[in-house]
């Protein structure tokens, strides 16, 4: 990874398939009170609209770029984007997701008003028209590592996921 020093965050975006949501997910990202990264988006042999809609942000906004890659998965769409990310700091949000205008600018305040490696925010579970499924917050919330990923998902009720075990102690 080369580090820019005038770009800050790298925001990753695996995407295949993604032609139904992944307009709403670029937007929310352009909308951003904190505005200095890059976005990349990684397609995995999308066969819908998903390049063609990510090449409409690519066209318009400098910070937008396309990878494509053959090698399918999510992980592997991350670890191109983490070879091609050029800043010091690195998020990933999914396709279908979309973040608040603030997102990146909490992220960065907490790494940098707590000199931490690390920034967690909180997030929502929402059905297509907008009904809140679930909500876990994170925010100002100090955690080691492993507590930052046991914690959600027991919260959320997964007691094993891909093979781990999540212990229920606090």
């Amino acid at each position: 990874m080369i580090v820019n020093t005038n770009t800050e965050v790298s925001i990753i975006i695996p995407a295949r398939n993604a032609e139904h949501f992944i307009t709403k997910c670029l937007q929310s990202i352009q909308q951003q009170s904190f505005q200095n990264f890059q976005v990349l988006v990684v397609d995995n042999d999308s066969p819908d609209r998903t390049v063609e809609k990510v090449l409409s942000f690519v066209s318009t906004d400098k910070r937008f770029r396309l990878l494509r890659s053959s090698a399918l998965g999510v992980s592997n769409a991350r670890n191109l984007g983490l070879r091609e990310a050029q800043s010091k700091f690195v998020t990933f949000v999914d396709a279908d997701d979309f973040i608040s205008d603030n997102h990146i600018q909490i992220l960065m305040d907490i790494v940098s008003t707590t000199q931490a490696d690390m920034g967690v925010t909180g997030f929502s579970y929402e059905t297509e028209d907008g009904n809140i499924l679930g909500t876990f917050s994170a925010l100002k919330v100090k955690m080691h590592a492993e507590e930052a990923i046991r914690q959600p998902m027991i919260s959320m009720g997964f007691k094993e996921l891909c093979g781990i075990r999540f212990s229920e102690r606090q």
